[in-house]
């Protein structure tokens, strides 16, 4: 049994009686999975990764199981959800992941972060990069997956925004959008 599939059944057993994952979106945690991972390949060796409201791990976990060389830092507030990333590091041990329970903007206070800030279902978009805007850190850029059906939601205005949008980034039937807090 791969890493993967280990951490795909620690999520299905936990869900049963914890609530870190949605009983209902069980189903597609293999695409979640999938997006994850790809996500990992436009990361770069060297340069620090942040997950924003981490949850049960997605997309942390995937990158670090399938990014060995990738250091990932997964934040996350709630205390269930924290545990059950620990259990996930040990049983697994993955050595590329630090654990935050804290909300971002305590940690961002004590971080010097300039890396790559990942969120994956943390906060609306635009409300994302408005509060990474307030945050003492310099991150390099933002990569947020989404889906087909959220980004044909947005208005042309937005998705035209260079405030909100740097580039959108389409790769193996997924979509990621790449922001960058510095646009003003």
């Amino acid at each position: 049994m791969t890493k993967l599939t280990q951490y795909e059944s620690l999520i299905k057993e936990t869900s049963l009686h914890t609530n870190i994952y949605s009983k209902k979106a069980t189903d597609d945690l293999p695409r979640h999975i999938q997006d994850s991972i790809t996500l990992g390949h436009l990361l770069e060796t060297g340069v620090p990764v942040v997950d924003f409201g981490s949850g049960c791990g997605l997309p942390a976990i995937p990158i670090c199981l399938s990014f060995p060389d990738l250091e990932v830092i997964a934040i996350e507030s709630k205390s269930k959800k924290t545990r059950f990333l620990e259990t996930v590091k040990a049983t697994l041990v993955i050595n590329n992941l630090t654990i935050f329970q804290e909300d971002i903007h305590i940690w961002a206070k004590t971080s010097r972060f300039n890396g790559v800030i990942i969120a994956k279902a943390f906060m609306p978009y635009p409300k994302l990069i408005r509060t990474i805007k307030t945050l003492p850190i310099s991150p390099q850029r933002i990569l947020v997956p989404t889906s087909q059906i959220k980004w044909s939601e947005w208005s042309p205005e937005l998705r035209n925004d260079p405030t909100y949008i740097h580039s959108l980034i389409e790769k193996d039937g997924f979509i990621y959008i790449q922001g960058s807090p510095r646009v003003s």
